[in-house]
C-alpha cells in the first residue's frame, strides 16, 4: 500500500483514471484531455505520473503498438522530469510534455482569500 506503482496498459484493472487526473490533466479510459484538447489513446501513447501527499508515486503507460512500446522503453529514461507525456502511436515521436504543478510540494501554500467565494481557495 505504501510502494510506488507503475501501471501498464489501457485495460489494466488497477487503472484509476481519476487518481491520475487533476485540474489541468484529465486521464480518461481512452486518452488524455489537457488545455481543452483531447488526445486519443488510439493515436497516442500516454504517460502520466502523479505523487500523492505521502510521497508515493503512481505511473501509467498506455501504448497499444509493440513498436511504440519499444520506442518508449528507449525514450522514457530521458524524460524523467515530466509528469505528462504524449507520443505518436507507431512512430513514438513526442507530441506533448509537461511538468504539472505538485499540490503536495512544500513550496505550495494554500490560503483563504477574504475577497473570494466562501470555501474557494487560491494558490
Amino acid at each position: 500500500a505504501d510502494a510506488n506503482r507503475l501501471l501498464l496498459g489501457w485495460s489494466n484493472r488497477a487503472l484509476d483514471a481519476d487518481r491520475l487526473s487533476d485540474r489541468r490533466f484529465e486521464l480518461t479510459r481512452d486518452g488524455l484531455v489537457t488545455d481543452g484538447r483531447r488526445w486519443s489513446g488510439t493515436d497516442h501513447a500516454v504517460v502520466r505520473v502523479v505523487t500523492d501527499a505521502t510521497g508515493r508515486s503512481t505511473g501509467f503507460v498506455g501504448a497499444r503498438q509493440p513498436k511504440t512500446i519499444d520506442a518508449l522503453a528507449r525514450k522514457l529514461p530521458h524524460y524523467g522530469a515530466y509528469g505528462v507525456l504524449l507520443f505518436d502511436e507507431g512512430s513514438g515521436q513526442n507530441r506533448f510534455k509537461a511538468v504539472p504543478a505538485n499540490p503536495h510540494s512544500r513550496l505550495v501554500w494554500e490560503t483563504q482569500d477574504p475577497d473570494s467565494t466562501p470555501g474557494k481557495q487560491r494558490r
